[in-house]
């Protein structure tokens, strides 16, 4: 078996083909351009009990809006406002999401019980409502403490009250750790078992925010300083890995220099390098507490020769271990 976790018996491969949270489209082709990079034969490879369950059941944009079209005239908005929470044709909406993000859950939930590590492949980021519900489900069975990594050029740390765009995919952590009855999510998150890797687009009121809270953020100043990454892992080694019994992964492939990952839909200034994303995947690897990872944001329309999707490919079997 390799190095992520001894403990588990194989890897599930989940892929949420949505960009309902989003206010771009593209990123619900992203688990078809991962898959198409080869991912399945380099797990059996490294990992050799690899199972693919498929895709969670998304509803696309187009039946949404007949949907809302045919019986909801009254509140119906063409175009991506829709998917606002601001929109006040979201109620309708939301059955949708939760539709999905409850499939999801149970599919994690189905994974985990079954010591396997579920994959899951976005998708945009508001899918992390979905995963970490079940996550948290199978951690509070075994009363254990999660620990949460989000790698992200972004906090995500609104929710569907103090965002300006109401696009669900800059607030799945925010929900998590504040709970949003709008979106009727309850807190889940410890905030003290947060940490979030990357981030440089950041809301002043968002990061006092989280940081009141206890969340621990390591933006792109502070990892890319003079040994600045050397600290962060020095850090993260001492005082989160070492008082959590399980880590969930959540990797935003915005937190990448555009450079390298050029297929997303929210492109930041800068970013990390694969250097840096190496020493951090294979700090994962080696602490053998990672119990599930997630991919997001891969928009396969902004890419350039599938150079995004074969890097996500990379950086998940990074985190499996392939780097040990």
């Amino acid at each position: 078996m390799v190095s992520y976790n001894k403990a588990l018996k194989g890897v599930d491969i989940i892929g949420v083909p949505s960009d309902l949270g989003a206010s771009i489209v593209g990123s619900n082709e992203g688990p078809f351009a991962i898959r198409n990079c080869g991912l399945f034969s380099s797990l059996k490879y490294l990992a050799k009990d690899v199972a693919d369950r498929g895709n969670i059941a998304v509803s696309l944009r187009e039946e949404i809006y007949a949907e809302m079209e045919r019986h909801h005239p009254q509140i119906f908005v063409h175009g991506d406002r829709m998917f606002s929470t601001h929109s006040p044709g979201f109620e309708v909406v939301k059955t949708y999401l939760d539709k999905m993000f409850a499939a999801l859950a149970r599919e994690v939930v189905a994974c985990l019980q079954s010591q396997r590590l579920p994959l899951i492949l976005g998708g945009d980021h508001s899918l992390s409502m979905g995963s970490l519900r079940g996550v948290y489900e199978v951690i509070q069975q075994r009363s254990q403490r999660l620990g949460v990594m989000w790698f992200d050029a972004h906090l995500d740390g609104h929710d569907s009250q103090s965002s300006i765009s109401g696009n669900l995919h800059g607030m799945p952590l925010g929900a998590l750790l504040y709970g949003d009855p709008l979106l009727g999510i309850k807190p889940l998150c410890d905030p003290q078992d947060v940490v979030i890797i990357g981030a440089r687009s950041v809301d002043r009121g968002e990061r006092e925010r989280m940081e009141d809270l206890g969340v621990h953020i390591y933006g792109l100043d502070a990892l890319s300083s003079s040994g600045g990454l050397d600290a962060v892992i020095a850090t993260l080694k001492k005082d989160f890995f070492t008082k959590v019994d399980a880590v969930h992964v959540s990797f935003d492939l915005d937190v990448c220099d555009p450079q390298l990952a050029p297929g997303v839909s929210t492109p930041e200034l800068a970013g990390l390098f694969e250097r840096d994303i190496y020493r951090l995947m294979r700090m994962v690897a080696l602490s053998e507490k990672l119990i599930s990872f997630e991919m997001v944001e891969l928009n396969p329309r902004f890419d350039k020769d599938r150079q995004t999707a074969k890097w996500a490919c990379e950086v998940i079997l990074w985190a499996l271990g392939s780097g040990v």
